[in-house]
């Protein structure tokens, strides 16, 4: 689904991500693990075109991405989870979920079918459908940035430090609600500082240090490498996954 070919990205003069090559199969949760600052998060910018690729090649179903306007890439079904949540604060929950549909537009009674599968995910959010996204807490703002992607149909979700700054109950709910997508057949690609967590969720993973691939394999074989265990799942990270 995903194919990411010698990929160089970065911002003005500076180069984060030096010869990247990566892909995610379809249905598969593929996790990036790396310290803060190997260039994650410039990695899915560069994929969904917040970042301008600076050579390489980045194929999405098939087709060219880099050089493709954000909300086109979107409209493809490559959407992209930010850090931080990012959602619109003083709009209603509903009001943030109906912009997510806007990447794919469609009338309105399949906008109304599109937001009762986002209910079934995240029933909170239907009990909070009219409150401001800015009053609700962290768990449910990254339910609401969750939803809104799932409003434009993605084929891949690209997800970035989803449980960041959360509770450990409230990281481990959407944890449980990333495998649930991926078992209704969705494709995620998944950052997360928490990486025992995202190991145990992934069929692979990508070690990323200083902006290239270090290591790469089956989630397993990475949890069982003796230097990812002593750089990435030591006592620094919560196991939040238990």
């Amino acid at each position: 689904m995903l194919r990411i070919r010698n990929l160089d990205a970065g911002y003005g003069a500076l180069t984060v991500l030096q010869g990247v090559s990566l892909h995610v199969d379809a249905g598969e949760i593929v996790a990036i693990i790396g310290a803060n600052g190997a260039g994650k998060s410039t990695l899915l910018r560069a994929i969904s075109g917040l970042v301008r690729p600076q050579c390489g090649r980045v194929e999405f179903a098939g087709r060219p991405l880099c050089g493709m306007a954000a909300e086109r890439i979107a409209g493809l079904g490559c959407l992209h989870v930010p850090e931080g949540r990012q959602v619109f604060a003083p709009m209603t929950v509903r009001e943030n979920l109906l912009v997510g549909g806007y990447a794919r537009p469609a009338p309105r009674a399949e906008l109304d079918e599109r937001m009762d599968r986002v209910f079934s995910f995240f029933p909170r959010l239907k009990e909070r459908r009219r409150q401001t996204a800015g009053t609700l807490s962290g768990g449910e703002q990254q339910m609401l940035a969750i939803g809104r992607a799932l409003m434009a149909c993605p084929s891949m979700l690209m997800m970035d430090e989803p449980s960041m700054g959360l509770a450990p109950i409230a990281a481990k709910s959407i944890f449980e609600i990333v495998a649930r997508l991926r078992s209704g057949g969705l494709t995620v690609l998944l950052i997360e500082q928490n990486a025992r967590a995202a190991l145990r969720l992934a069929d692979r993973g990508y070690v990323l240090e200083t902006g290239r691939i270090l290591l790469e394999g089956a989630a397993g074989d990475l949890m069982a490498n003796h230097d990812v265990q002593r750089a990435y799942l030591g006592k620094d990270y919560s196991r939040i996954d238990e």
